[in-house]
């Protein structure tokens, strides 16, 4: 079974609610690893590319973009608009590029979701990215000019992610300061650590994140072979003798945060698409679940370590809950103190929280974390048998961002967990996406087609595609198409495929092109034809 068929809960959905209708995200690259000499603007692009097509959404529908990135030096202008572009998208997408340091990729969703509720948008793509691999190092008098003596660098990934410009410190200091106020020790945070890349390993062995993430292919370069990357680097590189007898890195005497017991430096992706119930419904879109609820929520720069205990009833409160109906939390692990802060301060039972492990292992790139901990949400709920989900992030400058999900269908599917969504295939690569209705719901234009096709694709056949009209096809069952009522349990798949005439100007411009569609439809009753999920 695929995400809930829009006509199958048609009264629970409304029409300014917001749902999520695909998501995807890039492996977690580790630092000047297996994806640094990829762009963060093409992780991007790749994210959302991956997001639109599995939700068999047109490109041509998104009206927003919004999509967080932290360190953008070296990028060019609009990264959000360079990834949206990279994708496919029309030129008429908005963009807007948010900076909410490691919250971006989550307050991005909430930007996106608000846009909706309103009434803005329709069809809106949210999500995150980062290379902090390719962050540059900025040589900061040389515009003055250097006329006398040594000068220095300064490092664009510590200068704008991770250093608390109030105190002027590292964001480390921050945590160590977290440990002492809440005491949380050193064993304790190598113990969550280590749990982390074990419940992180796990969850790779089984193939619990293959659904999420979109293969990157790498170019070698020089001649060199492309490599596909489709596995989040750091789970590779654990080894917990090692991790616990690392020396604390932000406070020699006495210090309990390390390079182990914090999160890897990183490089990746993750992109969501939303839709409005309206939307959702007239193009009969299939839901995954919906966004209940949202919330921001900060204080002292130096405590924002703790923010998400803040945000997240907030956000819970918001979506008309209480906390004892939440299934599942993620709370990002930008260091191990910080989960475990958290935790205690919310009362959460450990066994909810990051049961596919988190930043430690997998990687914190900061501008995606915020979406990909989203991503990881959906893929908990269902597997793990849940409905209701938070999220939360903390953020430098005291801020952190929670969302809670409700998951609306079985989706991945129970006996397909570990595997990618299944994808209705196309027979062209001209072909818009599959639109999915009942037969009692298609347009009076369809049904007459229909009667043309009176019959029903036999198992593991892609498509009526280039068979000759009223030609009969194999049938599993009978069925009339002037009684709706015998259409109960059928699902058809109907295609728009365009014939283009271009008039000049640009080849991929939109409005350069006369479009003419025709249409043309297979039906199936599942389980009766296999690529029919």
């Amino acid at each position: 079974m695929a995400p809930v068929a829009a006509e199958a809960c048609s009264d629970s959905i409304k029409p300014r609610d917001v749902y999520i209708v695909g998501v995807a995200r890039t492996p977690m690259g580790g630092f000047l690893g297996a994806l640094s000499s990829v762009p963060a603007t093409k992780l991007g692009s790749i994210a959302i590319g991956a997001a639109l097509k599995r939700a068999n959404v047109d490109p041509a529908l998104v009206e927003e973009v919004f999509f967080g990135n932290v360190l953008s030096a070296n990028l060019g202008q609009a990264p959000a608009r360079q990834a949206a572009l990279g994708a496919g998208l029309p030129n008429s997408v908005i963009c807007t590029t948010v900076n909410k340091v490691c919250a971006s990729g989550l307050k991005a969703t909430m930007l996106a979701a608000q846009s909706i509720q309103l009434g803005i948008n329709d069809v809106v793509v949210a999500g995150g990215m980062e290379s902090m691999s390719n962050v540059p190092k900025y040589f900061a008098e040389a515009r003055k000019g250097s006329r006398l003596g040594h000068d220095s660098l300064v490092d664009g990934m510590l200068k704008d992610g991770l250093w608390d410009v109030y105190n002027d410190y590292g964001m480390g200091v921050c945590a160590e300061l977290c440990a002492e106020q809440h005491s949380v020790t050193r064993e304790e945070q190598d113990n969550f650590a280590v749990q982390s890349f074990e419940r992180g390993i796990a969850a790779q062995g089984c193939d619990a994140f293959s659904w999420e993430i979109v293969p990157v292919e790498v170019s070698g370069g020089r001649g060199r072979p492309s490599t596909i990357v489709d596995k989040d680097e750091g789970l590779g590189k654990f080894d917990a003798a090692k991790l616990r007898k690392l020396r604390p890195s932000f406070k020699e005497s006495g210090g309990s945060v390390t390079a182990g017991n914090a999160s890897s430096i990183s490089d990746g992706a993750a992109a969501l698409v939303l839709a409005s119930g309206e939307k959702v419904l007239k193009l009969g879109l299939q839901v995954i679940a919906k966004i209940s609820g949202f919330a921001d929520a900060a204080q002292a720069p130096e405590l924002f370590t703790t923010a998400p205990a803040l945000a997240i009833p907030k956000a819970i409160s918001n979506a008309g809950l209480e906390a004892s109906q939440i299934d599942f939390y993620e709370i990002n692990e930008a260091f191990a103190v910080v989960a475990l802060a958290n935790q205690k301060l919310l009362g959460l039972n450990p066994e909810k929280v990051n049961v596919h492990g988190g930043a430690v292992a997998l990687g914190h790139p900061l501008g995606c974390s915020g979406a990909r901990i989203l991503v990881t949400l959906l893929g908990v709920l269902k597997q793990k048998n849940g409905k209701y989900g938070a999220a939360g992030i903390c953020n430098g400058g005291g801020g952190a961002s929670a969302l809670v999900l409700e998951l609306l269908s079985e989706w991945p599917r129970s006996d397909l967990v570990g595997t990618p969504p299944p994808q209705i295939p196309t027979t062209r690569a001209n072909h818009s996406p599959f639109f999915v209705a009942t037969l009692r719901n298609l347009e009076a234009e369809v049904m007459g087609m229909l009667k043309t096709y009176n019959g029903f694709l036999p198992e593991g056949e892609p498509s009526s595609m280039g068979k000759e009209k009223g030609v009969p096809l194999p049938k599993f069952g009978e069925w009339d198409v002037n009684d709706p009522a015998s259409a109960e349990g059928f699902t058809v798949i109907f295609n728009k495929a365009r014939t283009e005439k271009k008039t000049g100007g640009r080849p991929d411009s939109p409005s350069k092109e006369d479009r003419t569609y025709k249409h043309e439809a297979v039906l199936g009753k599942p389980p009766s034809v296999s690529w029919i999920r």
